[in-house]
C-alpha cells in the first residue's frame, strides 16, 4: 500500500464518523507534509439579521435531515476544514451544465481569506471568524472556459446559501423558525460515505463494509446497496483494498423483496417498450414514412 499510487486513496465507508475522523487525519498528514495551514470554516446560520440563540443552535445541532451526513444542510456542512493544496468535493450543484455539480472534485488553488480576518503567523490551524471571500479550485474536470488571469481549470467559489427548519419547545406550544445558512459547498475528499460515492469512478479506493457497532439488529447492518456501491467505485479488484474484516454473511441474505418487484417491473416495461417500438417501426417502414 506504501506506493504512490496508493497514497491517494480513497476511503468509502457507511459511517459517516469515520469519513469525518479520516478526512481530519488526512488534512492533518498533509498540513504537515507541506506546510500548509489548516482553517476551519464555520457555517454561518442565521435567523433574519441576527444570530442564533443556544436553544437555537441546539435545535440545529439535533435536527434530523434527509441527507446522509450529519450536519449537513442541502449540501453545506456546518464546518469546512480546508488547506491550500488539499483534495476536496463539491457538495452542491452549483451550475451542473459545467460540470460544477455534486461529486465533482478538485485540489484547493488559493484560499481568499477575508480582508478583516486576523491569523497568527505561526498557527497551524485556525478557526476563521470571517467566511473566507472566496476559495480556487483546480477542478479535476470542468467546462469551465479559463477565467481571467487564473489557470485553466481553476474556478472561484464563494459561500452558497439554503434555508432549512427547526422546531422548539416553549412554555405556550412549538414554535417553527426558519435559518438561513451560508457555507463553502464542498467538504475534503479523502475519504466518502457510500451514500456521497454513488456515481464516481475512484482510481484507487479502500473499502470499509464492516458492520457498524452496535446491537445486531437490522438497523445498523450493512444492506447489499450499501456493499455493492462501495465495491463498484473502482474499475477492478487491483484498484480496492479492504480496511478490515467484514461479516462474510451480509453477502448471503436475500434481496429486498420490494427491490426485487420493482426491478421486475422495470424489466416488464422494457419489454413492451422494445415490443411497441418494434411494431410502430414496421408499420412507419410500409407507409414509407422511415
Amino acid at each position: 500500500m506504501d506506493t504512490p499510487e496508493w497514497r491517494d486513496a480513497v476511503l468509502v465507508t457507511p459511517r459517516h464518523a469515520v469519513r469525518v475522523q479520516w478526512n481530519s487525519a488526512a488534512v492533518e498528514q498533509h498540513s504537515r507534509t507541506t506546510g500548509h495551514r489548516i482553517y476551519e470554516i464555520p457555517a454561518s446560520d442565521r435567523i433574519g439579521r441576527r444570530e442564533l440563540t443556544m436553544r437555537e443552535r441546539l435545535a440545529v445541532a439535533l435536527r434530523k435531515d434527509e441527507g446522509k451526513n450529519k450536519g449537513e444542510v442541502g449540501g453545506l456542512p456546518s464546518l469546512v476544514e480546508i488547506s491550500e493544496d488539499c483534495k476536496v468535493m463539491v457538495t452542491f450543484n452549483v451550475e451542473t451544465e459545467l460540470d460544477l455539480a455534486n461529486g465533482a472534485r478538485g485540489t484547493v488553488y488559493k484560499i481568499l481569506l477575508h480582508e478583516e480576518e486576523v491569523v497568527a503567523p505561526n498557527a497551524r490551524r485556525v478557526r476563521l471568524q470571517y467566511m473566507p471571500r472566496c476559495i480556487l479550485i483546480q477542478l479535476d474536470r470542468t467546462r469551465v472556459p479559463p477565467l481571467p488571469g487564473l489557470p485553466p481549470g481553476v474556478v472561484p467559489f464563494v459561500p452558497a446559501r439554503r434555508s432549512f427548519q427547526i422546531s422548539i419547545n416553549g412554555r405556550h406550544g412549538t414554535v417553527h423558525r426558519t435559518v438561513h445558512r451560508s457555507q463553502f459547498p464542498m467538504t475534503l475528499a479523502y475519504a466518502f460515505t457510500d451514500y456521497r460515492s454513488q456515481g464516481q469512478t475512484i482510481p484507487r479506493v479502500i473499502v470499509d463494509i464492516a458492520t457498524p457497532p452496535g446491537p445486531r439488529t437490522g438497523l445498523n447492518k450493512l444492506s447489499l446497496f450499501n456493499v455493492y456501491v462501495a465495491l463498484s467505485r473502482s474499475s477492478g479488484r487491483d484498484t480496492i483494498r479492504l480496511l478490515r474484516d467484514f461479516d462474510e454473511s451480509q453477502f448471503q441474505r436475500s434481496h429486498d423483496p420490494d427491490l426485487l418487484a420493482e426491478a421486475i417491473r422495470v424489466r416488464n416495461l422494457d419489454t413492451r417498450t422494445k415490443r411497441w417500438w418494434e411494431r410502430e417501426r414496421l408499420l412507419w417502414q410500409r407507409m414509407g414514412l422511415v
